[in-house]
């Protein structure tokens, strides 16, 4: 019997030194519970206090979010005008270079129909890619006819094919 009562003995020793411990950090849970709480509410208060503040701030970078945004759009609007203008140029340096490369009036001529057409496609559809030329088409059969045997003949006219 005696080891059963040292051994009740010694559960109640160890319920005991773990009950003191637990009592002691439920205690420290409490304790830091309380702080907690306490530091929320000092904190709610203050947060209650500084809403004008707060608006005020939020007023002030709304608006210099505003004041970039407007100097972002000014910078791009007056860099695509740039771009645009080199652009045109561009365009105009490689017509002209066309034009210089004709020999004939018809040749400076059908190279300024295929640009215009190219121009007129491109202003209507949007895409600036179209490349025109012009393909002269045969008399029809039924001018002909009707033309008299010493009459001259019409001249073909040019069919402008995009691409």
């Amino acid at each position: 019997m005696v080891s059963g009562e040292l051994e009740q003995s010694l559960r109640g020793a160890v319920d005991e030194y773990i009950s003191s411990r637990l009592r002691g950090l439920q205690e420290e849970i409490t304790r830091l519970q309380g702080q907690v709480n306490e530091a929320f509410t000092q904190l709610a208060e203050r947060a209650g206090g500084e809403g004008d503040a707060d608006a005020s701030v939020a007023a002030s970078i709304s608006e210099h979010i505003r004041a970039a945004h407007s100097r972002g759009i000014e910078d791009a609007v007056a860099e695509s005008a740039r771009t645009r203008a080199s652009s045109d140029i561009a365009i105009l340096k490689a017509g002209i270079e066309d034009l210089s490369e004709q020999h004939s009036q018809a040749e400076i001529l059908s190279t300024l129909v295929n640009r215009a057409a190219s121009k007129a496609l491109s202003a209507t559809t949007g895409y600036a890619s179209y490349r025109c030329r012009s393909r002269p088409t045969r008399p029809s059969a039924t001018l002909s006819a009707r033309a008299s045997p010493g009459a001259a003949r019409p001249a073909a006219t040019p069919r402008i094919i995009c691409s």
